[in-house]
């Protein structure tokens, strides 16, 4: 194969319980911008993330099997991961919102959060 078939992530897609909290995250902590979203019959909100997209898609109690998020922030485990240019700056706006953040040590390029269900977002200086 002469090119790779896929060239770039489109989207990555979160079910949330409480879209508000969700968005007060993503948009009001992070700083994310809201994106126009086409009628669906389901509340969500679509955000930009750079090139990419985050969806979040309100699940109600309809017994729709979403998965359930790690118990634990664990780089190793299934994330998300955002590109940030002032990894120190993305780490304490997020602590002092509360919000517990994972960190190696030495200090180095990456950090990672949960989101408001538990979803874990890795923070990455990328190059």
């Amino acid at each position: 194969m002469d090119a790779p078939l896929v060239y770039e992530l489109h989207h990555c897609s979160f079910p949330v319980r409480d879209l508000q909290q969700s968005a007060d995250f993503y948009v009001g902590l992070l700083g994310l911008s809201v994106l126009p979203r086409p009628e669906m019959g389901v509340p969500g909100l679509w955000l930009a993330a750079g090139g990419g997209q985050i969806h979040l898609i309100e699940c109600s109690a309809d017994g729709d099997d979403v998965g359930t998020p790690p118990a634990t922030i664990n780089p190793r485990g299934r994330h998300t991961a955002l590109s940030v240019r002032d990894l120190p700056a993305v780490v304490a706006v997020l602590e002092a919102a509360g919000v517990e953040v994972v960190r190696r040590s030495p200090p180095s390029t990456q950090a990672w959060a949960k989101d408001p269900d538990g979803h874990i977002i890795e923070f990455i200086v990328a190059s």
